[in-house]
């Protein structure tokens, strides 16, 4: 009996991510013969506004899931909201749970894990993979620590003590877990050594057919910007504080002081913001340009640059992540200008100039070495195939969609051979 491939998400279909970490895989998936149902729930939380984005986003993006789609909003995702979403998940797949039908539910982030638990536990023909995007128990620690409160205290610690209990139940009845970086799968597999037989690096990546090089596109696309003669250094995101926006604009600044022909190329959804934010630290308008493009404009527009800019500070929170953003730049054959936040990045650095540069954000006297090391390397002997090369075996899309079809026939074949075979509880 072919299994029913069930996509539960707990992000709106209006946040950035969805279109192409979520819908673009689903899509790109069916393209190689499996077709995913896609389950969704919303936070009402967000409010109003967001409501009517993500209906908007809906009714655009429906036609492209293959399968069926269900968009339930909940109140919050606590034990009552979370009862509701079971319940009504429960309804969704009743007659294949009970029919007997192989069900593989994946479930991205410890919310939709939490969520989709029971199903695990009581019914032998359910499986489940879990993504795990970040370290939960950082981020909320982040999130914390940047709004402090003492009043907050008691309800923040039952909160954490909820989402570790989510992170060693989910982790425990899942039957893989996939990490986005080689840090998130260490912290897994020590945390829960009965499970790290589990435990995978697999990133969903970029998708390579539109993160690519081309001397075409990238020489009519400096002329276009009239960059021809600049040395251009490319910023790709929001000024959210922990992009490190204003430290990475002070890093240029000082590169644009030792070589005049530094350019910046700022591509960010908050142009007005961003341009305040430069003129604040003292760049010129010859020496940057902001622009808001629409996400599949996005690659052409590196292909204009030298270099990527993607700092980040050395917090938990940024070394088990995976910044989207790193692979795109790689993919686009642009070496990066980094910090050892980034761990995932350092360990393909290490050893590989062409990959680009480390450099303290905190040690502005390094800075005019960390220039000199970029003109001596990435600058003097651009190598953008070989780190194309290098990024496609990790962080391409096509790696992801391979791998995952293969745990995806592993897990068929664990079903049909009748393995683990668990007794429905209660």
């Amino acid at each position: 009996m072919k299994p029913r491939l069930v996509y539960v998400c707990c992000e709106g279909f209006s946040s950035p991510v969805i279109e192409p970490q979520a819908v673009r895989v689903i899509e790109q998936i069916h393209q190689r013969g499996r077709r995913f149902d896609f389950l969704l729930f919303g936070n009402l939380q967000t409010g109003w506004l967001s409501h009517r984005r993500n209906q908007a986003c809906l009714e655009r993006t429906r036609p492209r899931i293959p399968g069926e789609t269900r968009f339930i909003y909940l109140a919050d995702f606590g034990p009552q909201s979370t009862a509701y979403a079971r319940w009504r998940m429960a309804r969704w797949l009743g007659a294949d749970l009970r029919g007997g039908r192989p069900v593989i539910l994946h479930c991205r982030s410890e919310y939709a894990s939490n969520i989709a638990l029971p199903f695990r536990r009581r019914w032998p023909n359910v499986r489940m993979v879990n993504e795990i995007l970040g370290e939960k128990l950082c981020e909320y620690d982040y999130r914390c620590e940047r709004k402090p409160s003492p009043l907050l205290r008691a309800p923040r610690a039952w909160k954490r003590r909820r989402f570790a209990h989510w992170q060693a139940e989910g982790t425990h009845a899942a039957d893989r877990v996939l990490c986005v970086s080689e840090a998130l799968a260490d912290y897994y597999r020590k945390s829960f050594p009965e499970d790290a037989g589990k435990v995978r690096v697999l990133r969903v990546g970029a998708d390579e057919t539109q993160f690519r090089f081309s001397a075409a596109t990238r020489r009519e696309m400096r002329e276009s910007l009239g960059v021809q003669d600049r040395r251009v250094f490319a910023y790709n995101g929001s000024l959210a504080p922990y992009q490190m926006a204003v430290e990475t604009l002070q890093a240029f600044r000082a590169f644009r002081e030792i070589d005049p022909a530094a350019f910046l190329l700022l591509l960010t959804p908050q142009a007005e913001e961003a341009r305040r934010l430069t003129e604040s630290v003292g760049i010129g308008q010859r020496d940057v340009l902001v622009r808001s493009v629409p996400f599949e404009e996005v690659a052409s527009h590196l292909m204009a640059a030298d270099v990527g800019m993607l700092l980040r500070e050395s917090l938990p929170i940024n070394h088990y992540a995976s910044p989207t953003k790193l692979a795109e730049y790689w993919l686009t054959g642009l070496p990066v200008l980094t910090t050892k936040g980034v761990s995932d990045a350092i360990g393909h650095i290490e050893g590989r100039p062409c990959m680009g540069v480390v450099m303290d954000p905190d040690a502005p006297e390094t800075w005019p070495s960390v220039y000199a090391t970029l003109q001596a390397g990435p600058f003097r002997e651009p190598r953008r195939e070989d780190v194309r090369r290098e990024a496609a075996q990790h962080f391409s899309r096509s790696h992801f969609l391979e791998a995952y079809g293969a745990l995806l026939d592993d897990l068929c074949g664990e079903i049909e051979a009748g393995l683990q075979p668990r007794r429905p509880e209660g």
